[in-house]
């Protein structure tokens, strides 16, 4: 491994703490802006547990190293590698042994703590819904993974970066200031941007805990006005584990017992959160339409 490899950051995610060295410039520049609200600050340096290495390879490829988790892989430069990295963290998150359920989702909060999630399959407008929403006064919870505690079924705030595309940016033009070049790639035949919504709007501090309220589920319709409506109970259920994020054995011990124990406490949260939370389907066609659905929603 090259002499030059230098200590890039060292970030907290659940109890861990873990560090990043990199000798690429460029996934360096994403790497902070993804993940800088988690960042811990030099006085607050801690033993780190999980390693993360990047290290330029031949070939115009990036090789990507997490000793802990044994994986090792190359990619190449742009999206791939991008793509690969925001994967990786996600497992350290999934796999770690905090007992929480990770929505693949968005969240907010407004001026009394309370949350609301906005969940949805790739496409289907949740970065604009949510910068729409953020707009209107309210604070940056979680932008793309939203933990919630087995326990006590509160999220926590987790406020790494977003991917935007420059469709997104046209719609919400705040954003175009968080554009850098050096944090643009290319990937599925388009042009995007890592960015961090938490340099535009605010934000709740990293690990605070908010109670949930509402939860959104979007859906793209480009052929129906944008329309929303509450789900029943069993359509709730489903669509809170479908929304899960599952990483490789889904982010649990491998242990048998261990995993039936999560998926109880799991079905035992689903339940809490039908009881004191409210769930609704939403079609969307025109974001500004669609976040004012979602505004009266909150308001109820």
């Amino acid at each position: 491994m090259s002499e030059s490899l230098d200590l890039a950051r060292s970030y907290r995610v659940m109890d861990e703490c873990f560090a990043v060295l990199s000798e690429s410039p460029g996934m360096a520049h994403h790497i902070h802006t993804f993940m800088k609200w988690l960042e811990l600050s030099p006085g607050l340096r801690k033993p780190c547990t999980i390693r993360l290495l990047l290290f330029e390879a031949r070939g115009s490829q990036i090789a990507l190293c997490s000793p802990e988790l044994g994986v090792a892989a190359l990619h190449a430069l742009g999206g791939d590698a991008w793509v690969a990295f925001r994967r990786m963290f996600m497992y350290l998150v999934a796999s770690s042994k905090m007992p929480y359920f990770i929505f693949h989702a968005a969240a907010v909060a407004n001026e009394r703590d309370h949350a609301f999630v906005i969940a949805g399959e790739s496409d289907a407008g949740k970065t604009t819904v949510l910068a729409s929403i953020l707009k209107r006064g309210f604070r940056l919870l979680c932008d793309d993974y939203t933990p919630i505690d087995l326990h006590d079924a509160k999220i926590l705030s987790l406020p790494v970066g977003s991917t935007v595309t420059e469709e997104t940016c046209q719609m919400i033009p705040e954003l175009n200031t968080l554009r850098r070049e050096e944090c643009r790639f290319e990937c599925q035949g388009q042009w995007q941007w890592t960015i961090n919504l938490g340099d535009a709007f605010p934000v709740v501090p990293a690990y605070q805990t908010c109670l949930p309220r509402h939860f959104f589920f979007l859906s793209r319709n480009l052929h129906e006005k944008s329309a929303i409506r509450e789900c029943g109970e069993d359509e709730c259920l489903w669509r809170i584990f479908s929304s899960r994020l599952t990483m490789g054995n889904g982010g649990g011990s491998s242990d048998t017992e261990s995993k039936k124990q999560r998926e109880g406490a799991s079905l035992a949260m689903a339940r809490r959160l039908l009881a004191s939370c409210h769930f609704f389907d939403v079609q969307n066609n025109d974001f500004q339409r669609t976040t004012d659905l979602i505004l009266d929603a909150m308001r109820k």
